[in-house]
């Protein structure tokens, strides 16, 4: 594994049963941008969103209706699929590397004792599909600059 310190995780406070909690996560200086990223945890369910702002991923995390209250291990799995290389020499080419898998802690609150049960899951995916769109439109404009730098003069 090329990077030893992949980056760092949070969840933005607790959450209640069947709630929504922000998220964040965000790669060490020095390590490429991770292309995807996915959150797994036996409190959240299959549904989160998380979108590329370029210098993070964030989104929402949907909890599990009937989880129980308590504190609960999230695995957020980074891959590194077509990003700038690593190291010096290779800066100007696009490589695949492993992926990488970062740890952070949920925290499961009784119904009654939530405080971002106001977040709600559409203000995750507004962040998320914002995000998505940003690094659509970074893409497009590094396309076009590269095909403008290619062309015969």
């Amino acid at each position: 594994m090329p990077f030893p310190d992949s980056g760092d995780a949070t969840f933005a406070g607790s959450v209640s049963p069947g709630g929504y909690v922000s998220v964040s996560v965000k790669e060490r200086p020095g390590n490429p941008h991770p292309s995807g990223v996915t959150v797994s945890s036996p409190a959240l369910a299959e549904d989160s969103v998380l979108g590329d702002t370029g210098r993070a991923w964030v989104g929402a995390a949907h909890a599990v209706a009937k989880v129980k209250p308590g504190t609960y291990k999230a695995k957020f799995t980074l891959t590194y699929r077509d990003v700038p290389c690593w190291n010096e020499e290779d800066r100007d080419s696009v490589c695949d590397y492993d992926s990488t898998v970062v740890w952070s802690e949920l925290h499961v609150e009784a119904l009654q004792e939530s405080k971002t049960s106001r977040w709600g899951f559409s203000y995750g995916v507004a962040l998320g599909a914002g995000a998505a769109a940003i690094a659509a439109a970074a893409v497009l404009a590094a396309r076009r600059r590269t095909a403008k730098g290619s062309r015969p003069s």
